[in-house]
């Protein structure tokens, strides 16, 4: 995704789903890796993951986030 800087950002907008087998929401089991700025230009990358209660946890799913100045 490509924001301006200084643009709010929530990184939990971008999960499309979260789920376990049976259907149970793991949206507040999802774990987020990697920093961004959004005050500085530049291209960033988030790696979402997430562990069920039987603790299976997820292929990493990455989010690129591009900061373009104002």
């Amino acid at each position: 995704i490509t924001i301006e800087r200084n643009t709010e950002f929530n990184p939990l907008e971008y999960i499309i789903l979260a789920e376990d087998i049976d259907g149970t929401s793991l949206l507040q089991k999802v774990k987020i890796d990697g920093e961004l700025n959004l005050r500085v230009p530049g291209q960033y990358t988030l790696t979402y993951t997430v562990t069920s209660d039987d603790k299976i946890t997820s292929l990493p799913q990455t989010l690129t986030v591009v900061i373009q100045p104002e």
